[in-house]
């Protein structure tokens, strides 16, 4: 038999047998079912008894041990494994769930999480016959707060669910074929981890199926995607709207404080009310063109004589603003006091070029 690598969704003992080429592995294939073809088990509405092997005698056959169906995220697994049964149906597959607890069976059936057969055992070396564990009181509770874990409640989120039953047995998934073979095996190792339906679905060759699956991962991780896209870019923008920015510095007002093509670190005004101090490097957007930012420097501010009219005094929430290379700036000389409301922030450190690196006063 040719072994086909397990998805990397989830740790759980899953295998997938395709071809037959190793006699003695077929031979440990039937063995698995050997063990449990002869016991019996009780069909739900009507009590009949009925011998496992029963499910496969006339062709392939999905067997779906199921874990304690009060758990919300053990039933979400069904639930996935249960939209598979329409495309099962017209292909003739047996669709069967075997489960642990008469008393509340009626309850899985009323919430439609498995349309199929569904019988049920007493009898739990049934699942312990095929491998299926039981865990313990630690891997239970550690189990809770793994990723995964929050991941299924999450998506469960709508299924009701309760505390009754084993708490602690396992459940798993076979895909038996009329010998009695298995072409797919799965066993929990925690009630977090599910078979992958995408797999189920190949080795039963419902392409449509397999499509389908295929389109609504690429949906997921694409919303997925999207959904980064934008918080990152949301946290981009008020940081730089709040805290920090990096800006470029072009032509050659501020001379020979700042050159041209000088990254710089701007320290935003809006957190701190706009407040700026004379001799502060600031950034502003230009009172004549609100598309563009200029990059001057406070040389006076409200209440202060402006510098070209010893007579007229800066406006109160205004600042007046002058380049450093006068002779090429077009500053506050030209269209007067600037409002504090157009200041952005503060040039407090120059990053590039490296080797002028250092703080901007």
């Amino acid at each position: 038999m040719t072994l086909l690598q397990p998805s990397n969704d989830f740790k759980a003992s899953e295998t997938v047998f395709l071809s037959s080429i190793v006699d003695n592995t077929v031979e440990n294939c039937l063995k698995i079912m050997d063990k449990i073809a002869s016991k019996e088990v009780n069909e739900f509405d009507n009590g009949e008894t009925v011998a496992i092997s029963s499910f496969w005698s006339k062709g392939t056959c999905l067997l779906i041990f199921l874990r304690r169906f009060g758990c919300r995220v053990c039933a979400h697994h069904t639930m996935l494994l249960n939209e598979l049964l329409p495309a099962l149906m017209q292909k003739h597959i047996r669709c069967v769930a075997i489960v642990q607890e008469k008393e509340e069976i009626e309850d899985l059936k009323n919430r439609n999480l498995w349309n199929g057969e569904l019988f049920y055992t007493l009898d739990k070396s049934v699942y312990a016959d095929l491998g299926i564990q039981s865990t313990n009181s630690w891997n239970l509770f550690s189990s809770l707060f793994c990723k995964k874990s929050h991941t299924m409640v999450n998506e469960a989120n709508a299924i009701p669910g309760d505390f009754h039953g084993d708490l602690y047995q396992l459940g798993g998934v076979f895909v038996v074929d009329k010998t009695g073979q298995c072409l797919y095996e799965f066993r929990q190792n925690s009630f977090t981890v599910s078979p992958d339906v995408q797999t189920v679905a190949r080795v039963m060759k419902l392409f449509e199926v397999m499509f389908s699956c295929m389109m609504m991962e690429i949906l997921k991780q694409g919303l997925k995607l999207f959904g980064t896209i934008v918080c990152s870019g949301c946290v981009f923008y008020v940081f730089n709207e709040q805290f920090y920015s990096i800006t470029l510095c072009k032509g050659s007002s501020m001379e020979p404080t700042i050159h041209d093509g000088e990254l710089l670190i701007v320290k935003s005004l809006v957190s701190q009310t706009k407040t700026t101090s004379r001799g502060d490097v600031v950034v502003a957007v230009s009172p004549e063109e609100p598309s563009i930012f200029i990059c001057k420097r406070v040389v006076a501010v409200e209440g202060e004589p402006q510098p070209s009219h010893e007579y007229r005094r800066i406006r109160t929430g205004h600042v007046w603003l002058e380049g450093d290379n006068k002779r090429f700036s077009r500053d506050s000389r030209h269209y007067g006091d600037v409002p504090f409301a157009l200041l952005k922030g503060k040039v407090i450190y120059r990053i590039w070029p490296w080797k002028n690196r250092g703080t901007i006063y």
